[in-house]
């Protein structure tokens, strides 16, 4: 009888540490996982990010040729007003100074 309780308690132990082992197995597996499903994420949180950065970059970009193009129009025609008008602002000038 004693060697029968002994031998029932001997398998309910193996029984218990089997299951331990699992659920130490299931745990490391889902530590695995929790870190493939958080590398993946961070993957796409960063390509995400690298999209809008090149969009970001591609609308300041057209932006800057924008106002460059304005420049270069207001540019042209403060010279083109010059040019026209250059003789009689010198004359005007020269008129001004000479009523002092």
């Amino acid at each position: 009888m004693i060697k029968a309780l002994i031998e029932i308690d001997k398998r309910a132990r193996q029984t218990v540490q089997t299951a331990k082992d699992k659920r130490n197995e299931a745990k490391a597996e889902i530590a695995q996982e929790k870190s493939k499903v958080h590398e993946a994420y961070l993957k796409r949180a960063n390509e995400h990010i690298e999209k809008m950065k090149q969009h970001a970059d591609e609308e300041t970009s057209q932006k800057q040729l924008t106002i460059e193009e304005g420049f270069r129009v207001s540019a042209a025609s403060l010279e083109t007003q010059f040019v026209a008008n250059k003789e009689k602002w010198v004359n005007e000038i020269i008129c001004r100074c000479k009523q002092i």
